[in-house]
């Protein structure tokens, strides 16, 4: 019969007999014992944190509560994020925002997107079209055309808050004081441009390239570029589709370094906030300007 030994924590062998074999077998017995608890123990908390999130997720779903919480809505019903939100983010591509102003086809929208994108170190979306009456101020009836200056000054004023460049399409004819018509306009101080299909689209794939060279050089001013008198720069001058159908689709060298370093100078956490300031302080708009920075 087995005695317990007060001076030892297991069983006292019987005279005769080995000790180590009920020590070890004892230390397994309890070492098979934490294993299986703490795999009891994983398994149980895995299923728990799954519950949890699905219990949450129907509890989010059941109640209406969203779990991930949306930035608020332009006039459009579009998203807008706040400044705040923007100056936090980690560094991005400038953001180019096409819009369409009347029957606009869609492929000519896309491709003007995919076109930015393929050369441009930018991102393109297109988004809600503006209706006709937001442009109302701008249409002039006796030429049976849009002021484009005027049109620029209301792109400006509803830029989505994420948009470093505005770009509106129009199938309308434009104009500009002393011009009979204009084939687009940009401001490269508010980065903004329209540009007009009227005279330049005739249903083959020439007027896709017109469109294209039109793009590049209108984003170009929105970037800062001025007119470069060169016949191998889409920021040249071109008055008539006869002389668009031979400019070059991209900027020279010259032109495209320098393009370069403004976007990359615009991509960052706060440049866009910081790029918005400057264009209100440059338009005289000074408390507007320090409502912008104060969000930083």
């Amino acid at each position: 019969m087995a005695v317990t030994d007060p001076e030892r924590s297991f069983v006292a062998r019987p005279p005769g007999r080995p000790w180590w074999p009920a020590r070890w077998l004892l230390w397994a017995l309890v070492w098979a014992g934490v294993v299986a608890g703490g795999l009891a123990g994983d398994q149980v908390a895995s299923r728990s944190a799954q519950f949890s999130q699905v219990e949450a997720t129907t509890l989010a779903q059941g109640s209406g509560v969203q779990l991930k919480s949306r930035p608020p809505l332009d006039s459009r019903g579009t998203e807008r994020p706040s400044a705040r939100a923007i100056a936090a983010e980690p560094v991005r591509a400038p953001l180019i925002v096409v819009r369409a102003l009347g029957p606009v086809p869609a492929d000519q929208l896309r491709l003007t997107c995919r076109s930015l994108e393929i050369r441009l170190p930018v991102r393109c979306e297109i988004r809600t079209a503006p209706g006709a009456a937001e442009f109302a101020e701008a249409w002039v009836a006796s030429r049976s055309q849009y002021d484009g200056r005027v049109m620029l000054e209301k792109i400006f004023a509803d830029r989505d808050v994420d948009a470093h460049v505005e770009l509106l399409l129009t199938t309308r004819d434009i104009y500009e004081q002393n011009k009979a018509y204009v084939f687009g306009l940009a401001n490269l101080r508010d980065r903004v441009a329209v540009i007009s299909t009227a005279r330049i689209e005739d249903g083959s794939a020439r007027s896709r390239r017109r469109l294209v060279k039109l793009v590049h050089h209108e984003v170009g001013h929105t970037f800062g570029l001025g007119h470069h008198h060169h016949e191998d720069c889409v920021m040249r001058t071109d008055g008539t589709p006869t002389s668009l159908d031979t400019a070059p689709v991209a900027p020279c060298e010259r032109c495209r370094s320098a393009l370069l370093t403004r976007i990359n100078r615009l991509a960052g956490r706060e440049a866009l906030v910081r790029d918005r300031a400057r264009a209100h302080r440059e338009r005289g708009e000074i408390a507007l300007a320090q409502a912008w920075l104060d969000r930083l």
